[in-house]
């Protein structure tokens, strides 16, 4: 709700209390004030009696003047008692001293006033106000009217009447404590001079004070809806609010509505069966600041409908209004001007309800589906709203239907007003979406008019839409031709296959030929050599593994030591597998001239054809799956396709998903009786492909598609994938690990892992099929957990090291492996903070302070450099001058972030591993500088941009691993943007 609507109900309620009291007040010879004699100024006075031992018995006097008179000067009080003595009691003023006004409240006996003093002031001034320094001036400032808000004077009224500690500092009321033995007493009220002179009397009033006055329980206690009024709908009004109503019973009016006013209490639940007010006056809570007036019946109203309080949670304050379905108990107790409650009502039980709607929906527009065909529609479509849980879609054909909710009678069978009841879609930022299928052929040319509403969880309708149009024309569009062609381009399926001689002829009769292998085509996965003998067997002597690349050169050897003769020279059969399992072959025969002891035999080389090459063109009769591969810059695909009469131009639409679902390629206009279509589609893998074209007329009308999808599996490359992290989960007894790494759904059968150790690959390396795997289009990333390192079940050891790579397969090719990550679980469990070292904490001084150089490197981690001299180079690298020995520990803290810990960002290093001499340890560097060669630690385990860092190195004790030392830590590193 608006702020302009909080003013309206806030000052509503507050309106209606002045009015009230202005009309008791002019109404006040029906109080217990005595007549006031004629030549006296037109007076209300009254007298509240209440309180008990120890304190005795309290009298509480109020007095307003009426009829415009201004206030007194002062005003002076005698008693007369039961006896006839006489006596003054006080000469009444206004009370400015702040101390005198803070006594006010501080007497004995009068907790109760001071309390809901300090709740006033601090809601309106701040915490500090109740404290005793302030709480005078505070007081004043309310009272002299400085509070200069719109609802200040309406304040201040509510002050002097709900806390009579108001009404004795403003001069307008006294407190007398008496002894009932010596009653009933008689009151004069005298107005007095500015000096405090009785000048003349005013009123007097008689008081029994035997007992104290007892306030019965309002009756009919009740919840209201409110109507409409002040610009505030019922459904905006009522709201998770609640409004009550209540009686008076006659006990009460006897009394003078001026002389009590009323609290409500707030059950924060269903009050239980058998449960009363005294049962939970400890769980229930006062839930209004100010003593409630019963305000007037607003004019035409229902009196039993006008409202005399609203919980409205703490929504005026700025917070939230009351929780919807939430279940409250009230009650009202009367109280007089002294702050005694009386007897609870009976119990109100009420559930707070949702009853504002939901925002109007907006943007509506009607458009025709031009892909319709035979059956054109109209589609609505509108934003949609907050929440809405629906909406409600209204149609009309008589315009002055329009922009109502109905119901009407159908007309021409088509329904007039609501039709459907929409379900939001899934993405919060898509429109909302109708297609009107009544609407049909037989309505050309007739137009249609919507409304739309949204509603909420709670059944709430917004008001409907300002309305939007649409009107039904032809939208048949035209049939193609069953007569298209297409071409496929076909590359060459083949390899280049020669021999030569790669070892010369050490001695007679030695036959060792190179077999060289050169494919002239990404698809040739496989080639294979076989040795021809008559009347033998073939004999497979070799055979070679693609990786999808053209002109990849790979040899085999084929040695025959017995070789006397040019006849026993073998003839080769050479055999190439494509990608998609489709074989060529060819036969070669030995040189024509080669004579044992030649030192070289003739070069020999041939390029074997594939199944196909050229240009594969065919028709719609043929239904077989063409093998397509990317030609160079040409189109794989194009079609011929024959107008016909009345298309203008054709669309062509492809599919991935097994001719399921079509996406616009583009359109081509006719240009004569046939145009050729080029489809320029290159894929990375292999992805059968449908296609299928529909006409487009002069109208832009859009005809059927063409019955027959035409179907090719196109196949490219196979791109590498790359392995992107392998992360420690588990525990030390059960380990496991995600391996995440980015790869080609499209075409792939399966990936291939590979746990390998001591660079061997194991035997039989993990498989995982792509459909069984989680695949993030977006990103391209594949995601898969395990405990195992192959397929034989072997289990992951959490202190071995691996060397971990992946490789994708599609049908017999296989790609180039991924990039190889090393991974050690126990030190990725360390990295990650489930396992600590060592077991006691830190020494927390720093021993041997040595400067430990650092770097970043782009995309790998932090440098840490370990030694102290420049390394020295003698054709390998030779590790020496270490500042630690092994076994060390390499420990990193953030240091731009309080509390952070210290972290193990490496294992227990034991040895730095090299080969021959050369560093192969992949947990460390070697870097140039103009002194020569620094080893450095590589911490790659993970950092955040511009973070600042510390590390240590901890020399462990040999034996015992235990921390013999700790150098560094080395001043504080930041990791600088890439």
């Amino acid at each position: 709700m608006s702020t302009a609507n909080k003013t309206t109900i806030l000052m509503r309620s507050l309106i209606a209390a002045v009015a009230l009291i202005a009309a008791l007040i002019a109404g006040a010879p029906t109080l217990k004030a005595q007549p006031a004699p004629p030549t006296v100024m037109p007076l209300f006075f009254t007298a509240v009696v209440g309180g008990d031992l120890p304190y005795g018995r309290r009298v509480l006097l109020r007095w307003y003047t009426m009829d415009n008179v201004g206030d007194l000067e002062s005003a002076v009080i005698f008693r007369t008692d039961g006896s006839g003595n006489r006596v003054k009691l006080s000469v009444v003023k206004p009370v400015r001293n702040e101390a005198a006004v803070l006594g006010l409240f501080a007497r004995p006996g009068e907790h109760r006033i001071r309390r809901d003093a300090n709740e006033v002031l601090t809601r309106i001034f701040g915490p500090d106000a109740a404290l005793d320094e302030n709480f005078g001036a505070r007081v004043i400032e309310l009272l002299e009217g400085t509070d200069d808000s719109d609802f200040g004077a309406s304040r201040r009224l509510f002050l002097v009447q709900g806390n009579y500690g108001f009404a004795l500092a403003e001069g307008l009321g006294y407190l007398d404590f008496v002894d009932p033995g010596n009653g009933p007493y008689e009151y004069e009220l005298w107005e007095g001079d500015a000096a405090g002179n009785p000048m003349r009397a005013i009123g007097d009033i008689s008081v029994a004070v035997s007992t104290p006055d007892e306030l019965p329980a309002p009756t009919n206690l009740r919840e209201v809806q409110l109507v409409a009024r002040d610009g505030a709908t019922p459904a905006l009004a009522n709201n998770q609010r609640i409004y009550l109503n209540w009686d008076v019973p006659p006990e009460l009016e006897s009394l003078g509505p001026i002389s009590f006013g009323y609290n409500v209490y707030r059950l924060d639940r269903f009050l239980n069966t058998g449960e009363t007010f005294d049962d939970v006056e400890n769980e229930v809570h006062k839930i209004n600041d100010a003593p409630i007036l019963a305000p007037s019946p607003i004019e035409g109203e229902d009196p039993s409908q006008t409202y005399i309080y609203v919980d409205a949670g703490d929504w005026l304050e700025g917070g939230d209004l009351l929780p919807v379905g939430a279940t409250y108990t009230y009650f009202v107790r009367a109280r007089d001007l002294l702050g005694q409650e009386g007897v609870p009502s009976d119990p109100l039980k009420t559930t707070v309800r949702d009853t504002e709607g939901p925002g109007t929906p907006d943007g509506l527009a009607i458009i025709s589906d031009l892909d319709a065909n035979t059956e054109p529609i109209l589609q609505a479509m509108w934003n949609q709203v907050d929440d809405a849980a629906g909406y409600r879609l209204y149609r009309y054909q008589d315009y002055t239907h329009v922009s109502r909710r109905g119901p009407f009678a159908d007309i021409g069978g088509l329904t007039e007003g609501l039709i459907a009841d929409v379900a939001p879609p899934a993405n919060p930022g898509d429109k909302v979406r109708f297609l009107d299928m009544d609407v049909n052929n037989s309505q050309l040319g007739k137009t249609f008019w919507y409304c739309v509403s949204a509603v909420d969880l709670a059944g709430n309708e917004s008001p409907l839409s300002p309305p939007s149009y649409g009107a039904i024309d032809d939208v048949t569009g035209p049939s193609l031709s069953d007569n298209i062609g297409y071409c496929v381009t076909v590359n060459n399926l083949g390899v280049e296959a020669s021999r030569v001689d790669k070892t010369g002829l050490p001695s007679p009769g030695y036959w060792d030929p190179s077999l060289k292998f050169v494919p002239n085509d990404p698809i040739v996965v496989i080639g294979r050599a076989y040795r021809l003998f008559p009347g033998n067997p073939d004999v497979l002597v070799a055979e070679i593994h693609f990786d999808g690349r053209a002109n990849e050169v790979k040899y085999a050897s084929d040695p025959m030591p017995w070789v006397t003769t040019q006849a026993e020279l073998p003839t080769y059969r050479f055999e190439f597998v494509a990608i998609d399992g489709k074989t060529a072959s060819a036969t070669q025969g030995p040189p024509s001239e080669w004579l044992p002891g030649d030192e070289r035999p003739e070069f020999v080389g041939v390029a074997y054809p594939g199944p196909a090459e050229g240009q594969a063109c065919g028709d719609l009769e043929v239904p077989d799956m063409v093998w397509v591969t990317p030609g160079g810059n040409e189109p794989p695909v194009d079609f011929d396709v024959p107008c016909g009469e009345g298309v203008e131009s054709v669309r062509l639409y492809r599919s991935l998903d097994g001719c399921q679902t079509y996406d616009f390629v583009g359109e081509f206009p006719c240009e004569g009786g046939t145009i050729n279509i080029p489809d320029d589609f290159h894929i990375e893998g292999m992805a059968e492909v449908c296609y299928q074209f529909r006409g487009v007329d002069e109208h832009g009308n859009i005809g059927p598609a063409y019955t027959s999808p035409i179907t090719f599996t196109i196949a490219g490359e196979i791109p590498n994938p790359t392995m992107i992290e392998v992360v420690a989960t588990g525990t030390w007894e059960n380990p496991g690990v995600d391996l995440v790494w980015m790869g080609p759904e499209a075409g792939v059968n399966h990936y291939r892992v590979f746990f390998s150790q001591f660079s061997e690959d194991p035997e039989r390396p993990l498989e995982f099929a792509v459909y069984d795997l989680n695949y993030d289009p977006s990103t391209s990333e594949f995601v898969q957990k395990t405990s195992f390192i192959d397929r034989d079940g072997t289990i992951l050891d959490p202190a071995a090291e691996y060397e971990v790579r992946v490789e994708a397969v599609l049908g017999n090719g296989v790609s180039k492996a991924s990039n190889v990550i090393p991974f050690q679980w126990g030190a990725a469990a360390l990295q990650e903070g489930e396992f600590k070292w060592p077991p006691r904490p830190l020494p927390p001084t720093v021993m041997h302070p040595y400067p430990l150089a650092f770097f970043f490197m782009e995309d790998k981690g932090m440098l840490v450099r370990i030694n102290r001299e420049p390394l020295r180079y003698d054709k390998n690298y030779v590790i020496e001058a270490l500042v630690p020995q092994p076994p060390f520990m390499v420990w990193r803290q953030r240091t731009d972030v309080p509390d952070q810990p210290w972290i193990p960002v490496s294992p227990v290093i034991e040895s730095i591993k090299t080969n021959f001499g050369a560093l192969v340890d992949p947990f460390f560097r070697i870097r140039p500088d103009s002194n020569g060669y620094h080893l450095f630690f590589l911490d790659n385990s993970g950092h955040a941009v511009n973070a600042e860092y510390d590390y240590l190195l901890l020399d462990l004790n040999e034996e015992t691993y235990e921390i013999d030392r700790m150098i560094g830590p080395i001043p504080s590193s930041t990791v600088m943007t890439p």
